[in-house]
């Protein structure tokens, strides 16, 4: 069995080990989230046995929730004395404290722990809760609940998603927490018990984003004892999400494709055997063996440059300064990243003060070349073993797709465009380009061009057809 299940539902809706299951639904339309390290994505397909984009509608949850960019939907939390504020109204507050709150970022990576109970069990850290009530699983359900609530308004605001909103099955896209079904269960309890605190607790989402203690600790409690029907249909690993994004919509029949997905928390890597793809079916067979996984993603190299700033600011002559100077700009990193690579330098304002930070003082930091030679030997490593199982099977060319938010990073473009196999018989190696054609056509806009890298797992995720899990 694939690591990519849908599953079904027995009569009662709740599953072995009491997740929420859904059964067959009487729905046009499916919605996939991508509940992502940094930002998190949705994107809805009308099922039809024909795939072309006419059916795909990305979800502008960044926009419903008033954020910068209008696909991605930031995964942040802020938890201070009185409430807990969500998404870019975290942010917002955050920057308002003046560095005084330690934004809760990158809780996605909970999931990720080798004893996945006991680290959901641990309590937050207390800088980014002075509550100090809080666990690790509270901040994924809070987190969980209001993402639900934006996929669901998102949707009530779709003339052809509206008479649906609410009743769409989900599915989810995962990165490679571990083999087997043990997680993927988890996290669609987790969604069950998260569409129970949204529903518990719909009014107070939408203004001002924010919610009391009280009301959040009481849905909490209820939420393990009474779960909801969370609609989740289906788990679906996000490479094989990547690909169908890519090739479900194309005449192009790939040969074999070694795909590289960086994240914000993870980079994984993994290849399939070509087959199938344009009809979006589970005949993209994985080649189990070409599996990678790395700690190291957009999120190391946010703390990279959030450490040379901070060793930068000469005027930070003590602890506390260079705390507040540490949580007041940690949300800008993302931002500052994306400045930096593309015009070489950037400018960031504490206190009155500027600091600089330029690319070829990055490129000569020794954590960041050790992060690219990290990188570098995990990719070129999974792509000697590809173009040698390749070219046993008879084939000359082998496709390179980068996926997540990491695959528009300069560097990462040029390990692409510059490694080669030692395989004789390799004679091409194609990088596809990180925006298919496709999603060029006029009707998704220019934001959803420049989110495409972020939002392929999403959409991709939606339109994949997924093997039953018996």
């Amino acid at each position: 069995m694939g690591e990519d299940q849908q599953v079904r539902a027995p009569q009662s809706g709740i599953g072995a080990g009491g997740v929420a299951l859904w059964s067959k639904p009487q729905t046009r339309w499916r919605i996939c989230i991508d509940f992502g390290t940094a930002t998190s994505k949705a994107s809805a397909w009308r099922t039809h046995p024909s795939p072309t984009a006419d059916y795909l509608k990305p979800l502008p949850l960044g926009a419903m929730a008033g954020g910068s960019k209008p696909f991605l939907l930031d995964s942040a939390l802020l938890i201070d004395k009185g409430s807990v504020w969500f998404g870019p109204a975290a942010i917002k507050r955050a920057r308002e404290l003046g560095g005084k709150a330690d934004l809760l970022r990158s809780f996605k990576t909970f999931l990720a722990a080798g004893d996945l109970d006991e680290a959901l069990a641990l309590k937050l850290r207390r800088s980014a809760d002075p509550t100090a009530t809080y666990t690790h699983r509270d901040a994924i359900l809070m987190y969980l609940a209001y993402l639900l609530d934006i996929v669901d308004r998102t949707a009530q605001a779709d003339p052809d998603l509206a008479a649906e909103a609410g009743k769409t099955p989900l599915r989810f896209a995962h990165p490679m927490w571990r083999r087997g079904l043990a997680s993927t269960a988890v996290v669609a309890r987790l969604f069950d018990e998260a569409a129970f605190i949204r529903e518990r607790l719909a009014i107070h989402f939408p203004d001002p984003d924010s919610i009391p203690h009280v009301m959040l600790h009481a849905a909490l409690r209820e939420a393990r004892n009474a779960p909801s029907f969370g609609r989740m249909q289906a788990a679906i690993f996000e490479a094989h999400a990547a690909a169908a994004a890519h090739f479900s919509f194309t005449s192009h029949n790939p040969h074999p494709i070694l795909i590289f997905d960086m994240g914000a928390g993870t980079t994984d890597l993994t290849a399939f055997e070509s087959g199938g793809i344009r009809s979006a079916d589970a005949s993209m067979t994985e080649i189990d063996e070409s599996r990678r996984t790395l700690s190291l993603a957009c999120d190391e190299v946010d703390l990279i440059l959030l450490n040379m700033v901070v060793d930068k600011a000469k005027f930070a002559k003590d602890s506390a300064s260079r705390r507040r100077l540490w949580y007041a700009l940690s949300p800008a990193m993302r931002a500052a990243k994306e400045v930096l690579f593309t015009e070489k330098a950037v400018e960031l304002q504490f206190e009155g003060n500027q600091i600089i930070l330029r690319y070829k003082d990055v490129a000569a930091n020794p954590r960041f070349k050790a992060f690219r030679a990290a990188i570098e030997a995990s990719y070129t490593e999974c792509l000697e073993f590809v173009s040698r199982r390749a070219a046993a099977s008879g084939h000359d060319t082998i496709d390179i797709l980068l996926a997540g938010g990491g695959s528009s990073l300069p560097f990462i473009q040029e390990m692409a465009q510059r490694t080669r196999p030692t395989a004789a018989r390799i004679r091409k190696v194609r990088v596809a380009s990180i925006v298919p054609d496709w999603a060029y056509d006029p009707s998704f806009g220019e934001d959803f061009v420049k989110s495409f890298p972020q939002m392929a797992i999403a959409i991709g995720g939606a339109v994949a057809r997924v093997p039953v899990a018996e």
